[in-house]
């Protein structure tokens, strides 16, 4: 295993798992600070609404940072995803009742939102089995 890989990866957590986790943790960091400092950066932002992009931009690196601190054992993995499941369940949402309906965003957050879970679902395996 790859050594800077080895201080995240929590045993019996398959290795795509922590792959993933790190995407997460680098995306989440530099758009969360980017939105944090520059509210205009954040995602679908609209103009008038710099609490709003700085509040997002500071949830999303909080998640971020929270993400990289605490990926050590497989319940930490379980409420991880369990939160990223929720917040992606919210963009669901978001994309559903957006008008006019677009087809693109609703595709990649069902994706996500399905690598998400099966993300969960692993990792909640293995620490129900850790813990056992």
């Amino acid at each position: 295993m790859n050594m800077a890989m080895k201080p995240f990866k929590a045993p019996g957590i398959p290795y795509w798992i922590t792959v993933f986790a790190a995407i997460n943790v680098v995306v989440g960091c530099v758009l969360g600070f980017g939105a944090l400092f520059e509210p205009t950066q954040a995602l679908d932002y609209v103009d008038g609404a710099d609490a709003l992009g700085r509040t997002w931009g500071g949830r999303n690196a909080g998640f971020a940072m929270a993400l990289a601190i605490f990926l050590k054992h497989p319940a930490a993995y379980t409420v991880a995803f369990a939160g990223a499941a929720f917040r992606d369940v919210g963009d669901l949402v978001n994309v559903l009742v957006e008008r006019p309906f677009e087809l693109a965003p609703l595709i990649f957050v069902t994706l996500l939102l399905g690598i998400i879970l099966s993300a969960f679902i692993a990792s909640f395996t293995q620490a129900r089995s850790a813990s056992a």
